[in-house]
């Protein structure tokens, strides 16, 4: 009896350290087990299914002419105080505005008197705090 019984303890240390482990470390193994969940579902699902044509094809993808365009296509661009445009910060803006063209965009400049405007309209609990705010060059170094 007592090899059976020193073989059943054995056991249940390797039970107790198991259960142990997937207390401690239940978060990590989840997220490795859906990893690889994902791995293996993703590398041999038929082709046909991650193919042209069915949604997946990303870089080609097209909305359907009838659908609604629920973002509209504005840049909203934020200058407040008497802040003066690095060299970068033009060069940037360039860029954007060469990526996203003008009939199609709209770029909405947002200067401080124009933000004074629509937090006095939209927020006017919120006026006196909002002009509290620095918005001066201090804030972007």
């Amino acid at each position: 009896m007592l090899p059976s019984l020193s073989l059943q303890r054995h056991h249940y240390r390797r039970i107790g350290f198991l259960a142990v482990f997937v207390v401690i470390f239940r978060h990590r193994l989840s997220v490795f087990l859906t990893l690889l969940y994902t791995f293996v579902a993703f590398t041999f699902l038929p082709h046909a299914v991650l193919g042209n044509g069915d949604g997946w094809d990303l870089e080609n993808l097209v909305p359907p002419e009838n659908a609604l365009e629920v973002v509209p296509r504005i840049i909203h661009q934020v200058r407040l105080g008497d802040l003066k445009m690095k060299e970068k910060w033009i060069v940037a803006n360039a860029s954007c505005a060469e990526l996203h063209p003008s009939p199609e965009w709209r770029f909405e400049l947002w200067d401080t008197k124009r933000a004074d405007a629509f937090v006095a309209e939209n927020y006017p609990d919120l006026l006196d705090t909002y002009l509290g705010y620095e918005q001066g060059l201090s804030l972007f170094l």
